[in-house]
């Protein structure tokens, strides 16, 4: 056995040797051997040779025995046994890939919390089990093979390759590491510092990321299947082709990340922030984004099936040739929306009681088929809500404001919209509903232009003119898509004349009615204009103003009736 008063691994050769503890002149030092990554003068030999017995000792998983285990250590510790491992050959290089198959520092059981390890050549860290490992101990001995590295500085660290499974890690700083393909399965991570760390091809599988930053950090390939990552911050983070099934990622933030190819079948999302993240042919089958912002997120070739998107914003998203077949989209906003001939919107739930309809105002449809959806389930379009009324109603139309009252007219623009794209699909009846609720939200907007009193009085005359038209036909015939409503007209005119004419103030006895039949027949007679020329009434006589008042009364229904039949046809 060596002299313990000399140093394992002497590295006094050479002129350069810094005598005493200054820092700058042991960087030059190392830099100068080789080792940038080395910033801590050398540790004395007594320390060197009883790290040196350290390594000697045999792991045993069974009996908790490992090298390092119950030993505080230091980064110029960890310096040294990086210096001299594996009988002085040095730190793993991953760039080497001949070295790949190599075994790092074994820091199983070793208590690391709170040091600066920053740029360490950590590659093939064995910090936990393996998996096989793993499998075959007991609980206990999972436990007292973890390391601890909760507050460590590992910034800019290479741990390619390295066992992290179910460690801890709690509020580690890794930013700009490298974890290429290392394994931090069921890892605790909880507010952890990730940004811009390379995590290509790493297992994070189950690991817990709550409140981590994960800032620009390149995960290309990575298992994120079944991750905490809840509140999170992703956002222009790398994650193609990842595997993020069933993560929950609540209220996280992906903004402008990229996530082509990745799949998120089962994810829970809800309110998560996904403005402008490229999820290009990504699988979303399933997944859970209510209330989640996808504001102009390219979604194109997306698989979408029976996602739940009820209340997310959807503004100006891009969604051409996405399957959304059996989606939920309960009042979503999906304002200016894109879609394409390719885009799969069968059995789409656009709109609920519970929840309310989607806001479709300005969408791109682009000859998308539009048959598979239900719209019979859809009564109001979202844009036509203000604080959970409907604008139509009186007493909602009286609250809104001035600005409020462009979100009327909006309305009344979407269901011309609508009405517009499902008529071209011959879908007539579906149009005919919402060209119905446009004409009504039209007549509102009348009502509240008239109600303005900065308006001048003959425009405000002209908006009550045109909203007593308007009132006149929908009472009429529903402006045309509501011809029980004619009928109904049609019959309370013929009696309602009818028992005028058996007023007994009308005693002209060669025309005046006797019984109810006379009564009705004279009134339908007169409707149609058959009484005021068939018989000479003396002038000024009531049963003539009475029979004239009808007469004039059924050409006007004849020529309105007429009129909204002939428009509801070209209609078509």
């Amino acid at each position: 056995m060596s002299d313990v008063t000399e140093p394992v691994h002497p590295l006094q050769e050479g002129p350069l040797y810094p005598a005493g503890h200054d820092r700058d002149a042991w960087l030059a030092y190392w830099k100068a051997r080789g080792q940038h990554w080395r910033s801590e003068p050398e540790i004395d030999a007594g320390r060197q040779h009883y790290l040196s017995q350290c390594m000697a000792v045999v792991p045993d998983i069974a009996q908790g025995i490992y090298p390092f285990k119950g030993i505080s250590l230091s980064r110029a510790d960890l310096e040294w046994l990086l210096a001299g491992h594996e009988d002085g050959r040095g730190p793993v290089d991953w760039d080497d890939e001949q070295q790949r198959g190599r075994e790092g520092l074994d820091m199983r059981g070793v208590n690391l919390s709170r040091l600066n390890l920053r740029a360490l050549p950590l590659a093939r860290l064995r910090a936990a089990l393996t998996w096989d490992e793993w499998t075959g101990a007991t609980t206990a001995q999972r436990i007292e093979a973890q390391a601890h590295l909760e507050y460590c500085d590992l910034s800019h660290a290479h741990l390619e390759g390295a066992v992290l499974n179910r460690v801890q890690l709690q509020h580690a700083r890794l930013t700009n590491a490298s974890l290429v393909k290392a394994d931090l399965s069921e890892a605790q991570l909880q507010n952890a510092q990730l940004s811009r760390a390379q995590l290509q091809g790493a297992d994070l599988r189950k690991a817990r990321l709550t409140g981590a930053v994960l800032r620009e950090v390149q995960a290309r390939q990575a298992d994120l299947s079944e991750a905490v990552l809840q509140g999170c911050d992703l956002s222009k983070a790398d994650l193609q082709q990842a595997n993020l099934r069933k993560i929950l990622a609540q209220q996280a933030d992906f903004s402008l990340a990229h996530l082509e190819q990745a799949y998120l079948h089962d994810a829970h999302l809800q309110e998560a922030n996904l403005r402008g993240t490229h999820l290009e042919d990504v699988d979303m089958t399933l997944a859970f984004l209510t209330g989640s912002s996808l504001r102009q997120a390219y979604l194109q070739r997306a698989y979408i099936r029976g996602a739940h998107l009820e209340r997310a914003d959807l503004y100006r998203v891009h969604l051409e040739a996405a399957d959304l077949s059996r989606a939920h989209l309960e009042g979503a906003f999906l304002q200016g929306a894109f879609f394409d001939r390719f885009t799969c919107l069968d059995d789409v739930q656009l709109g609920s009681a519970q929840i309310g309809c989607a806001s479709l105002a300005d969408i791109h449809w682009d000859y998308v088929n539009l048959a598979g959806i239900h719209w019979d389930a859809i009564s109001r379009i979202g844009e036509e809500r203000h604080g959970g009324e409907v604008i139509s109603s009186r007493r909602a139309a009286k609250s809104l404001s001035r600005p409020g009252q462009s979100r009327v007219r909006k309305a009344v623009r979407t269901y011309r919209q609508l009405a517009a794209v499902l008529r071209s699909q011959g879908l007539y009846e579906e149009a005919g509903r919402f060209s119905y609720r446009a004409l009504v939200l039209q007549r509102v907007v009348f009502r509240l232009q008239a109600r303005q009193r900065q308006v001048r009085f003959d425009v405000r005359l002209q908006c009550w003119g045109a909203w007593f038209g308007s009132w006149f036909l929908d009472l009429l015939a529903g402006y045309g898509y509501r011809l029980g409503r004619s009928i109904l007209f049609y019959l309370v005119c013929i009696i309602f004349f009818a028992l005028l004419y058996l007023l007994p103030a009308l005693p002209l006895a060669a025309i005046h009615p006797a019984t109810w039949l006379d009564a009705l027949l004279t009134s339908l007679s007169s409707f149609h204009g058959r009484t005021l020329f068939s018989v000479h009434l003396p002038a000024g006589h009531l049963f003539a103003f009475i029979s004239a008042l009808e007469t004039i009364l059924g050409f006007f229904y004849t020529i309105i009736l007429v009129a909204l039949l002939t428009r509801r046809l070209l209609h078509r």
